[in-house]
């Protein structure tokens, strides 16, 4: 076919058309997690066992008083509970012909297509593993993928007064454990507007993530992410930190760009926007990720792949995250002998011909799950 450009036949057809080799990405998103869980040593490799399981103390020896003579009672303490996950698959395949091999072998490749396709496609499946950081692994949607955050960022929706603060009814389960406040015992208030107060005993809340209400009424009228996104990621903070000690902090915030365009403008009336580019000061600018704004100490940054909405359809604003907190197991390590450190997640095959249709097949797959310590993790979102 001519080029419509070119108004000369002769031209179009005695003229080499000047290519450029390779190619431009145009596909790449901003995914934080996985650059993370990398910086802080918490993706493990060659995992084994039927599950992938971890032991959560989930309540504590009680303190008595005692007087001088008493009789003294004992008795057995049940202090632990076992987080039992299975391993979910993530598969990602490829074809080739012999005869596209070879046409695409010569100095007429633009792109080395065939050559390259086990790269390519290990661009693609790093770009895509983003999303399983927020996937809801008990939804039957997503019953061979791995658990996400929102696997235990259930609530009951309804349950909110218009002065909570917080979600009054978390109501999941992750791991085979509950979210639910008092499930393992202990003391607290089951109210949206005192959630997590100093005095309530740790066991009320071991395994219950921080469900900040974004729409909230303090008395002044009803709250807006866009009017008072600074004071709800500080609230999730706090919160979100039962021990005060850095391990325990939130990393940062990831957000969709829509959530983040409203947060800099609230930040810029108030003239407190601070993006120190260049400069890795925090784990996530660390991380590459130097446009991070911080907000009270933690810094917010866009993730293409946090949801538009929470579990019970309402608009959700934004994800506290402690890397600390969480770790990525991979059943098997993809390069044992690092051949490729470039595939070192995935277990690949490079070329499998089948004679029976002339044709190279590729695969990248692996076994892997998350495993969260949910009591460390925040949603802000218009409960409703």
């Amino acid at each position: 076919m001519a080029d419509p450009a070119v108004t000369s036949t002769n031209l179009y057809n005695t003229t080499l058309q000047r290519w450029l080799k390779g190619y431009d990405d145009q596909t790449t998103e901003i995914h934080p997690l996985f650059a993370m869980l990398e910086a802080k040593g918490r993706i493990k490799y060659n995992g084994s066992g039927k599950f992938l399981q971890r032991t959560q103390r989930n309540k504590q020896h009680s303190l008595e008083g005692y007087s001088d003579y008493e009789v003294i009672q004992f008795a057995r303490q049940e202090l632990f509970e076992n987080a039992k996950l299975p391993w979910r698959g993530l598969l990602m395949t490829g074809a080739i012909s012999e005869k596209e091999s070879d046409e695409n072998s010569g100095p007429e490749a633009k792109v080395r297509y065939c050559a390259e396709k086990l790269e390519i496609m290990k661009e693609d499946a790093d770009d895509q593993l983003g999303a399983i950081f927020y996937l809801d692994g008990n939804l039957a949607a997503n019953s061979k993928k791995p658990h996400g955050i929102m696997s235990f960022m259930g609530y009951t929706q309804g349950s909110q007064n218009a002065t909570d603060a917080f979600a009054t009814v978390p109501t999941d389960s992750y791991a085979e454990l509950s979210t639910a406040l008092g499930a393992y015992g202990g003391t607290g208030v089951n109210s949206g507007a005192t959630f997590r107060r100093n005095d309530d005993s740790p066991e009320w809340n071991a395994f219950t993530p921080i469900l900040v209400n974004a729409t909230y009424n303090d008395g002044g009228g009803a709250t807006t992410f866009a009017a008072s996104a600074d004071k709800l990621i500080g609230r999730a903070d706090v919160h979100a930190n039962h021990s005060g000690k850095a391990k325990d902090s939130l990393d940062f915030f990831a957000m969709r760009k829509a959530s983040m365009l409203v947060l800099r403008d609230l930040l810029r009336t108030k003239e407190r926007i601070v993006a120190e580019r260049g400069e890795a000061q925090s784990a996530i600018k660390a991380a590459g990720f130097t446009g991070a704004i911080a907000v009270d100490g933690v810094d917010c940054v866009i993730d293409a792949h946090v949801p538009a909405t929470d579990g019970s359809g309402r608009t959700l604003h934004a994800i506290g995250w402690n890397c600390d907190r969480v770790s990525l197991t991979v059943l098997k390590n993809g390069n044992p002998n690092k051949t490729n450190k470039g595939l070192k997640f995935w277990q690949h095959s490079g070329v499998w011909e089948d004679p029976n249709q002339a044709v190279f097949k590729y695969w990248l797959r692996n076994y892997c799950n998350l495993m969260f310590q949910p009591r460390y993790f925040a949603m802000i979102s218009s409960l409703g």
